[in-house]
């Protein structure tokens, strides 16, 4: 499936604070389409020139946008805990062999790497026979999931916030009410909210799952270790 994600082109740090322009900006931009406001009307109102028009619009956009931003993690949040729920009133499903066998697998994987990475980058080395159940209070400390993986991508959150706030706009601005206008922000919004909220709900509720991929960020922390090991070895030795 063709994807365009806007955050692999930006820098992350810089695409989180352009994020919340982006709904803030689709919103006064729909508000100037439908003809209920005039950009040069508003300034001439407010006895401003046009950069500081212009200045305050983007202070305003990027204020309602991260609002609506707020919203969609609030949402996010709710979906996960709501499905949470609903798994725990669900009668008690016995894991098939495979199942088990997997966890299992799982679990001795992400004990392998824990244990390379307190020895090579802390200088901690715990006991082979003790790492199962020693190595558990290191779950939370180790192999921290980053905010795209823990809230899906900022993005796709940006998309479901324009959607979001492309409804409100309709609903203050009636000439805003047709199929394309409303098809847009209804597919926004949607492909957000079910899209992306789904998988981050089987994710939190999924243990294994939430496992496999903090063995994945040790590996990832394990590299960058061994890689800087190996640059000082080799910087040693010239």
């Amino acid at each position: 499936m063709f994807n365009i994600d806007l955050s692999k082109a930006l820098n992350p740090k810089s695409f989180r604070v352009v994020a919340p322009l982006v709904p803030g900006l689709f919103f006064e931009l729909s508000m100037l389409l439908s003809g209920r406001y005039s950009f040069r009307g508003l300034s001439d109102r407010a006895q401003l020139g046009y950069v500081t028009s212009l200045a305050i619009a983007l202070v305003v956009a990027y204020v309602i946008g991260d609002a609506v931003l707020l919203w969609v993690r609030l949402l996010q949040y709710a979906m996960v805990k709501t499905y949470g729920f609903v798994l725990s009133k669900k009668a008690a499903v016995q894991p098939t062999p495979n199942t088990e066998s997997f966890q299992k697998e799982v679990d001795k994987v992400w004990c392998q790497a824990t244990v390379q990475l307190l020895k090579q980058g802390y200088g901690i080395d715990p006991k082979d026979e003790e790492a199962p159940s020693y190595l558990q209070a290191w779950y939370y400390a180790l192999g921290k999931l980053d905010d795209e993986t823990m809230r899906g991508r900022l993005s796709v959150m940006a998309s479901q916030a324009t959607g979001w706030i492309g409804l409100v706009a309709a609903i203050i601005a009636p000439s805003l009410r047709n199929r394309f206008y409303l098809g847009l922000s209804l597919f926004l919004l949607l492909y957000g909210l079910f899209f992306a909220n789904w998988d981050l709900m089987l994710m939190w509720n999924d243990p294994t799952r939430l496992k496999a991929l903090r063995t994945i960020a040790i590996l990832s922390e394990l590299k960058d270790v061994r890689t800087r090991t190996l640059s000082k070895k080799e910087a040693s030795e010239d």
